[in-house]
């Protein structure tokens, strides 16, 4: 893409009661130094002030539309927004996130790179704050051009790549066909790696300009463990849905279905609930196991699950619950230190 081209970018923001969030994440979205924007708000259904909000948006901003919807939940909307946009590129944002005013141009900047179909940029979990950064955290490494196949076994081996819808920006085309499972949890796991399929190069930036805001009222904070089930079923299909791709891919795959696993029995409620999972849940800890364990390309971390499996699913359990909170930990550390 030459230089001095200056494209268009179709930025889709799904928005349901999120009153409370949703100026700081749109205020930061119009700020962008990047200013070829459609911004496309979707309110769907909100029963709080979101929508008002989004109409104001778009009465002081012309590059703001809005879209008023029955809830349907955060795929139908993000495909609303995808289906109403005009831009050649697409990038998605959350109702409750904020993104660094250079987040569109440091991504846009990575498709002068001949091949680029889509740009990853790094993340910042953070909690609510009445001030949000306005620059994100420049980590000095150079942008990674990485090919379909190490784009996906990056992905599932989920080193420097999160199944995510936002963070990433995408050549709208990548779209034709495919949209988000409607009605379903962890929507994102069965588009990203089909987008991903599609991709001649990725991406993949290492700059934290997307902050995500860890609320406790969020879609992911809520515990709905049996929804972990669609998230299961999803990384079992894609093990089939990579196979053309080779031996390489479809092994990252198997250890993305391990790893569903492990995050459903972490999340259980109980060490007697972990030794009563269903059937198809112990499956891929029993069946992927001792692959994760010996293939040096996995995470430590999934090495670990892969050993602790072994020992079954109160094990995983243990390991699972110390994993978060040195995440918890490791966030908090992160947000104590100077911006």
């Amino acid at each position: 893409m030459p230089t001095q081209e200056v494209p268009r970018v179709g930025v889709i923001v799904p928005v349901y009661n999120v009153a409370e969030y949703l100026r700081p994440c749109v205020e930061s979205i119009l700020a962008q130094t990047h200013s070829n924007l459609e911004v496309i708000l979707v309110d769907d259904g909100s029963t709080d002030a979101s929508g008002e909000m989004c109409d104001r948006f778009a009465e002081h901003d012309r590059r703001v539309r809005v879209i008023h919807r029955p809830n349907g939940g955060l795929s139908a909307a993000r495909n609303s927004g995808i289906d109403a946009a005009n831009s050649p590129f697409l990038l998605c944002v959350d109702g409750d996130d904020v993104v660094s005013h250079d987040h569109v141009a440091r991504l846009v900047a990575a498709f002068e790179s001949p091949g680029v179909d889509v740009a990853v940029a790094d993340f910042v979990a953070v909690d609510p704050t009445p001030d949000y950064p306005s620059v994100g955290r420049t980590s000095g490494e150079a942008t990674e051009l990485l090919d379909r196949e190490t784009a996906l076994t990056r992905l599932f081996h989920q080193r420097g790549v999160t199944n995510s819808a936002w963070a990433k920006l995408y050549r709208a085309e990548l779209f034709d066909g495919i949209r988000y499972p409607e009605g379903a949890l962890y929507e994102d796991l069965p588009v990203t790696y089909r987008i991903f399929g599609r991709a001649n190069l990725v991406a993949l930036t290492h700059d934290a300009t997307y902050f995500y805001i860890q609320r406790p009222t969020s879609i992911t904070a809520q515990k709905q463990i049996h929804r972990r089930m669609d998230a299961i079923r999803f990384a079992s299909e894609a093990i089939a849905a990579v196979a053309p791709l080779g031996e390489r891919v479809v092994s990252a795959a198997r250890a993305r279905a391990f790893m569903e696993s492990v995050f459903y029995i972490s999340e259980l409620p109980s060490f007697a609930a972990a030794s009563a999972v269903a059937p198809e849940v112990v499956s891929p800890l029993r069946e992927y196991r001792r692959e994760v364990l010996l293939d040096a390309r996995n995470r430590m971390d999934a090495r670990g699950f892969a050993l602790a499996a072994f020992a079954g699913p109160k094990a995983v359990r243990a390991l699972g619950l110390l994993r978060v909170r040195l995440s918890q930990m490791t966030r908090q550390k992160l947000q104590k230190e100077p911006r």
